[in-house]
């Protein structure tokens, strides 16, 4: 058996820029940074000449080719595997609906998973090669509406700043910047509150002249974030958070809920500096930067001490191969 892990991310800034429909068009930036709950994927070969699928459901079918789960199958495909093979995923923590970068983070560990099956290569292959094969599995086979930020942060692990490139403008479509070695300064503000989930495809956010203007505006803040993370300003970078929040609650009227929008209002008061829902909108994980791990206890007790929330802490890893028996057979 092969087992594979993948980091979940928090994304900060930039949102939306990601999607080679604006990108290519116009460029983009994003900020993100990936955290300690992993969700893993395992494969196993199996003498018998079917494939076996787990995840919230159980598959057994004949052939890749029969499998319902898109990425799977599209994977399964693209490495050219059609039967003796089982592959199952979970997750640290619950992931549908979160927002959190989990279908990408599954589909990162499964190439990786699959490229060392298929391969039996001692050395990984590179966190953008990984990047590409899974958003080109989950973007143009699956036909997923989403960008390549969260396969990025899957593969590369850390807090990281993404230049998107225009078509035809540079050699990759995109470059990828390390920021912090040591980000704990920043988690230690940080912390998420669970929302009811109702996710809205970036896609449909993007519709539409307006949006775009948003999202450019949404870069201009990527750009500023990556200034203030290197100078570990946690003010900054919380206020900043709130006023690309604000901008993207203007980009389509699903994106949040009165009950969402309640809760956030209830953590400025206490003191937040600035939050905003991970993912494209309408529930998951509320973001929140308090001004100090003090004042984030706090605001915790007092705010939502009847809520589900959660302490982040930084990694710095992103996917990697946690255990490896398949050489022994």
């Amino acid at each position: 058996m092969i087992l594979v892990r993948a980091p979940l991310r928090l994304s900060f800034f930039g949102g939306g820029s990601d999607i080679p429909s604006y990108f290519e068009s116009h460029g983009g930036a994003t900020l993100s940074a990936t955290f300690n709950k992993w969700v893993y994927a395992s494969v196993m070969h199996t003498p018998h000449p079917h494939v076996k699928v787990s995840y919230s459901q159980t598959e057994y079918h004949e052939s890749a080719d029969a499998v319902e789960h898109g990425i799977v199958r599209e994977a399964l495909r693209w490495f050219r595997i059609q039967r003796h093979v089982e592959i199952s995923s979970f997750a640290d923590i619950p992931t549908v609906g979160t927002g959190l970068g989990a279908s990408s983070a599954f589909n990162v560990a499964l190439v990786a998973g699959l490229e060392r099956y298929k391969d039996k290569t001692t050395r990984p292959p590179s966190p953008s090669w990984i990047t590409h094969i899974a958003a080109n599995i989950e973007i143009g086979k699956v036909g997923s509406p989403i960008g390549y930020q969260d396969h990025i942060a899957a593969a590369y692990g850390g807090m990281i700043f993404t230049e998107y490139h225009k078509a035809d403008a540079h050699p990759n479509k995109f470059t990828v910047t390390r920021l912090l070695e040591d980000s704990h300064t920043l988690f230690d503000s940080l912390f998420l509150v669970r929302m009811p989930s109702r996710q809205v495809s970036a896609n449909q956010i993007l519709r539409g002249g307006m949006a775009s203007q948003h999202v450019s505006r949404l870069v201009e803040y990527a750009h500023h974030a990556k200034t203030l993370v290197a100078q570990q300003n946690i003010r900054g970078f919380g206020s900043l958070l709130h006023d690309a929040w604000m901008e993207k609650k203007q980009m389509h009227d699903a994106i949040t809920t009165p009950e969402i929008d309640a809760a956030y209002e209830r953590a400025r008061h206490a003191g937040v500096l600035g939050g905003k829902l991970l993912g494209a909108g309408n529930g998951g994980y509320l973001l929140l930067c308090a001004p100090s791990p003090e004042d984030k206890v706090r605001i915790q007790r007092s705010v939502f001490a009847n809520d589900t929330w959660y302490n982040v802490t930084p990694t710095e890893t992103g996917v990697e191969i946690v255990y490896d028996d398949s050489r022994d057979h």
